[in-house]
């Protein structure tokens, strides 16, 4: 698994992510819907995300957020010992 998660999470992020693949983080309204999707013990790391990528100053790329997000949950994880959240 970790050798398909390295060959394939560069690609995700080239087609996936970006205004020019799937856009999955390059709007407001498609970041909010992914992060809707995380479980709700991590509601916590959903608004943080959500208030900062929405903010006027935020200019982070949609490659950028995605490190953030796995950034912020992987925290979560550590903090609530939860590998389920």
């Amino acid at each position: 698994l970790s050798r398909a998660y390295d060959i394939l999470e560069p690609r995700f992020v080239e087609s996936v992510l970006p205004e020019e693949g799937h856009g999955l983080l390059s709007t407001r309204a498609s970041w909010t819907k992914l992060l809707m999707t995380l479980p709700k013990q991590a509601n916590s790391v959903a608004a943080k995300l959500e208030e900062k990528w929405g903010s006027k100053r935020d200019t982070t790329t949609p490659e950028e957020k995605w490190d953030e997000l796995k950034t912020a949950l992987l925290a979560f994880i550590g903090k609530s010992g939860n590998s389920k959240a």
